[in-house]
């Protein structure tokens, strides 16, 4: 999945037609998850993940993001590294301030392939940006689908053009699985970039998650570092109010990984 998510973007940048239209990102980051079970029981986990974002709009305000992210996932006093991941495309239109959208795409679950889609919405206000998103993600199991529906709200507020913080909360809730469970989620982050004329940004994130089976309840804690390679805009802000800055795709991605 990672191969055509970046060869797409590279095609897309590389257009002339759409060149001066185009914004977008590749990120690099390195994430340390705790999980926390009943009794006692822990595991410290970790994540290297790439991933991006590409968006094209037209004059009219109708434009095209895709999206995607591939994770190589270790978990503690195990051999090997497990696959999670998605790819997606987003269909949107700008309404002045506001933007409504629609996304579909795959994802890897732990080697298991599966369908995602959803919609979403954002608002940008004087100095934040406000976005929602409902989505799902389905698998095909050996005697039955299963799958997980989610919602999530995010802010992200600018306190320079090149320092912004956030925060987010999300739902989720998976359907037909070995057994049901729900979940919530709590986040903050931070992205910085320190020099105008280099298009580095540095970006941190802090993330709790708790899952809810019938009987008894588990959850992680979550770190994340990570460098951005921004491309078609000047600012942090000016990239997001021109694109790649829906959010959808990326709440699925990130729900999978905590489950």
């Amino acid at each position: 999945m990672r191969v055509p998510l970046l060869a797409l973007a590279a095609a897309l940048v590389a257009g002339p037609a759409f060149a001066a239209e185009t914004v977008g990102r590749i990120d690099l980051s390195y994430s340390d998850t705790r999980w926390e079970w009943p009794g006692g029981y822990t595991a410290d986990n970790d994540d290297r993940a790439i991933g991006g974002a590409v968006s094209v709009t037209s004059g009219g305000g109708w434009g095209v993001q895709i999206d995607g992210r591939s994770d190589s996932y270790a978990w503690e006093n195990e051999d090997g590294r497990d696959g999670v991941g998605f790819a997606a495309v987003h269909g949107y239109k700008r309404l002045g301030r506001y933007t409504v959208g629609v996304f579909g795409g795959s994802t890897v679950f732990y080697g298991s392939d599966g369908a995602l889609g959803g919609v979403e919405a954002q608002a940008q206000l004087p100095n934040a940006m406000v976005s929602v998103s409902a989505g799902k993600a389905e698998f095909e199991g050996y005697t039955h689908d299963y799958g997980l529906w989610d919602a999530q709200v995010s802010g992200r507020w600018y306190l320079t053009e090149d320092l912004a913080v956030g925060g987010a909360v999300g739902y989720v809730d998976w359907d037909r699985s070995r057994r049901e469970i729900t979940g919530w989620n709590v986040g903050l982050d931070a992205e910085y970039k320190p020099l105008e004329t280099l298009p580095v940004s540095l970006f941190a994130a802090a993330r709790r998650d708790r899952n809810d089976f019938p009987r008894y309840a588990y959850g992680s804690n979550t770190l994340t570092v990570g460098v951005r390679w921004n491309f078609g805009a000047a600012t942090l802000r000016e990239r997001d109010r021109k694109g790649a800055s829906l959010t959808g795709a990326q709440a699925l991605g990130d729900h999978l990984l905590h489950y």
